[in-house]
């Protein structure tokens, strides 16, 4: 099959090519009259067998300066339709496609990275004075690991005593952090039980209110890795009559 066009002014047919239409955007001078037409106007397709001679076609190219391509006459033409060639198609450079690549594989660093400061600095301790620096800038903090799997209640005891005016109960505990790192200090829920061991009473202690005020600094610091903590605290019991009691550590 063959692209071919006709002259608006003399009629004449002639062959063209894909190259010859992408120039001056299909404008081209005819090669009996001279006149200048657009050859997508009157595009149309017939067979190789067709063409019945040559004849001269100048396609007007960019600089202004006529060039004379092959052409062909052609008998009989078939029906004529709208052609438009696709335009070029833009392909990025492989470098562009790099620097994207290196772009993109930077920001996915930074969400794991900050996504995960925490476990970072637990592992690898180096990098704890790095992130705490990245944190004060981006107005983060980087938190203590809550791993209550870790922490054990080794030891508790429930003492209840009375005066003449008061009841009173004094509470002695003993928790272990088994984690080979820091956590954070664990809040207790204490709960008072009647003698069918149902709660008449609970309260939670948050580690200020347990730690001891040379000791309430862990707060921030962290639960060392390894560690125990000694509990001790009183609390005075208004007309509550409790039989016994449970102690759990929170989260």
């Amino acid at each position: 099959m063959t692209f071919i066009t006709r002259c608006t002014n003399c009629h004449s047919v002639f062959r063209l090519t894909v190259a010859q239409l992408r120039t001056q955007d299909g404008k081209v001078r005819c090669g009996q009259c001279r006149c200048i037409f657009n050859a997508l106007s009157t595009l149309s397709i017939a067979a190789d067998a067709q063409i019945t001679s040559i004849t001269p076609l100048i396609a007007i190219e960019k600089d202004k300066q006529p060039t004379t391509v092959a052409a062909g006459t052609v008998d009989n033409a078939g029906e004529g339709f709208n052609f438009l060639d696709s335009p070029a198609t833009y392909r990025p450079s492989s470098h562009s496609f790099r620097i994207a690549n290196c772009i993109l594989l930077a920001l996915l660093l930074w969400q794991i990275m900050h996504g995960y400061r925490s476990e970072v600095a637990i592992v690898s301790p180096a990098w704890r004075t790095l992130l705490e620096n990245y944190c004060v800038v981006v107005q983060c903090d980087i938190a203590l690991p809550r791993q209550l799997s870790l922490l054990s209640l080794e030891s508790s005891e429930l003492k209840f005593s009375s005066t003449d005016t008061t009841d009173e109960i004094s509470l002695t505990a003993t928790i272990r952090n088994h984690a080979p790192f820091p956590q954070e200090l664990p809040a207790l829920l204490l709960s008072l039980t009647d003698v069918n061991d149902r709660v008449v009473a609970s309260q939670i202690l948050h580690p200020q209110d347990y730690l001891a005020p040379e000791a309430l600094d862990t707060v921030t610091t962290g639960f060392s890795a390894h560690h125990e903590i000694l509990i001790q605290r009183r609390f005075r019991l208004e007309a509550i009559k409790a039989m016994g009691y449970r102690l759990e550590l929170r989260y």
